[in-house]
């Protein structure tokens, strides 16, 4: 997925839409780790995840937005920890 400003803003209003969107931003953030906007990718990867989870109840999508959130937190550039950790608050068991 190209980062252009539509894909910035892209909203899903299904889980199979966001666990698009999730897989989407997943590969922006695998093909170019070394980006400004790989941190960004990441990041809204793990929120795409949790929405599916919101909108589906699948606990895989839930596991798999607390897997990532956890990675992330783990890593000494976490720059974005605070919405992470945020993000890990809102995911209901």
């Amino acid at each position: 997925m190209p980062w252009t400003s539509s894909s910035a803003g892209r909203q899903a209003d299904s889980a199979p839409a966001a666990r698009k969107l999730h897989d989407d931003w997943n590969a922006f953030a695998r093909a170019h780790p070394d980006s400004p906007r790989a941190d960004e990718a990441r990041v809204r990867a793990m929120e795409a995840s949790a929405l599916a989870f919101n909108l589906g109840r699948d606990p895989r999508d839930r596991d798999r937005a607390r897997a990532a959130a956890q990675a992330y937190l783990a890593r000494p550039d976490a720059v974005q920890a605070a919405r992470v950790r945020a993000l890990l608050e809102k995911l209901v068991p």
